[in-house]
């Protein structure tokens, strides 16, 4: 019969073993592989460089640029996937660096190499990491046909997939922002983030029916609608956004408010004051903000009634920095009867005492 220790000897050890020596080979093998493929990566993106380099001073020689092309097939793994990849992000990045100058060779290379097909494979495939990353592709070249392939993506059930293709499908649409009015989905909060940052990269002018945006039935495009006048510097819709003030959406309220100091309206003072009692604990905190830029009289009386009665300390706070702001002398005036204000006002005027 075998013992506990025989078994031990004969058969964990030598198992256990084996288990570590594969285990050792099997992560030394990894590490070679992935060693090797960063090689090859960085072969790819070298040559890769050079040869969009010499593109530039290459562009109205059709004989020499075949000759580089063929020469550049010659040297990578072009008809991999992997490859493919790595070739478009480096064309993304040198067209990112020379910004407009490369821009019509890169996107005819892109076509010349038949990239555009592998990024269109992406986007029709069922992973959506896969449809975004070919949403990323087309947008960044800047391939404007393949918005054909995008618009349908518009109205996809996937948040994600719908943000990515939004942006992607505005970018390749030459900034025709206008057709955002009629949008009867709703538009994400990151939707709207990414078209703001994209009015700011592609300089793209103020939509012409910018005014209807306001009067949508969508409340995301009229959100869209305050955020772009607000991004151009557009006064001329003073009297509609303070109306907004008193909308039932808080969303709308918030936006209307941020515009409102943004743009400087004065004449909504009055809306600003007449909305703070019943709205909620954050639009209350930015009409105070408003209030300390477009403030007047009317907001110092306001204020130092608030000073006097508010329970809470954080809303007091913003309450006598916005009271300082306009009329010193009163909010000091409040300080000498109300600790709680005194330690606020040093506080706001030195931010190091607490």
């Amino acid at each position: 019969m075998i013992t506990i220790f025989e078994f031990l000897k004969f058969y964990v050890v030598p198992s256990l073993l084996i288990c570590l020596i594969i285990l050792v080979v099997l992560m030394w093998s990894k590490r070679l592989i992935m060693h090797n493929f960063n090689k090859k990566k960085q072969f790819i993106i070298q040559n890769t460089y050079l040869f969009l380099a010499s593109l530039i001073f290459e562009k109205n020689n059709k004989e020499k640029i075949e000759e580089k092309i063929t020469e550049l097939k010659s040297k990578i793994p072009l008809h991999k996937n992997w490859c493919k990849k790595i070739v478009i992000n480096e064309m993304i990045r040198f067209k990112k660096n020379l910004k407009g100058e490369s821009s019509p060779i890169i996107i005819a290379l892109y076509k010349k190499l038949k990239l555009h097909f592998y990024s269109a494979r992406l986007v029709a495939d069922l992973r959506y990491y896969q449809k975004c990353e070919g949403f990323y592709q087309f947008q960044h070249i800047d391939f404007k046909p393949a918005k054909k392939l995008i618009k349908p993506y518009l109205t996809h059930p996937d948040r994600i997939i719908r943000s990515n293709a939004y942006a992607c499908y505005l970018s390749l649409v030459e900034g025709k922002v206008e057709q955002l009015a009629n949008i009867p989905t709703k538009i994400s909060l990151l939707n709207i983030i990414k078209l703001m940052d994209l009015l700011h990269i592609k300089k793209i002018k103020l939509p012409k029916n910018i005014d209807e945006w306001l009067i949508s039935e969508n409340k995301s495009v009229v959100r869209l609608g305050i955020k772009t006048m607000v991004f151009y510097n557009y006064a001329n819709q003073e009297e509609k956004i303070t109306e907004l003030l008193n909308s039932e959406d808080d969303i709308l309220r918030y936006e209307a408010i941020l515009a409102c100091r943004a743009l400087y309206f004065e004449n909504a003072e009055t809306g600003l004051i007449s909305i703070y009692l019943h709205d909620n604990d954050n639009n209350k905190k930015e009409i105070l903000r408003s209030l300390k830029v477009i403030g007047g009289e009317k907001s110092v009386l306001f204020l130092e009634q608030l000073t006097l009665y508010e329970t809470n300390k954080t809303i007091k706070m913003y309450a006598v920095d916005a009271l300082n702001s306009i009329d010193k002398k009163t909010a000091e005036k409040l300080s000498l009867n109300d600790n709680d204000t005194l330690r606020m006002l040093n506080h706001i005027n030195d931010i190091y005492i607490v």
